[in-house]
């Protein structure tokens, strides 16, 4: 399901949350109850203007930010390699700067 059909965001309409279908009940609230326990049938007979897709298009948006976060969050604490290795000695001692155990595991492998 593509929940950009679905899912607005205004920045006068309620703070700039994302919103369903430019209504005022955002996608945070929609969690919210969901996360509380509500089943999907009692959000449906409590708030009659949604209907089952608004509930699975904020589960995909909830999702795709959470995949965006995660890859924003682990990628940017990649180290940026000024040049790249010219050796596998070099490679190694980059391994060894960042990751210890591996790269002593590598260390032990090279001919003496």
């Amino acid at each position: 399901m593509d929940y950009r059909d679905r899912i607005t965001i205004e920045p006068g309409k309620r703070g700039g949350k994302p919103c369903i279908r430019g209504m005022r009940i955002t996608v945070y609230e929609v969690l919210d109850y969901l996360a509380s326990g509500m089943t999907q049938e009692q959000l449906l007979a409590d708030f009659p203007y949604l209907v089952a897709e608004d509930i699975q298009a904020c589960l995909a948006y909830a999702a795709d930010r959470n995949d965006k976060q995660w890859a924003q969050c682990h990628f940017s604490r990649l180290p940026r390699p000024v040049e790249p290795p010219t050796s596998i000695i070099d490679l190694l001692g980059t391994a060894l700067a960042h990751d210890r155990p591996i790269a002593t595991r590598y260390l032990l492998l090279l001919p003496r």
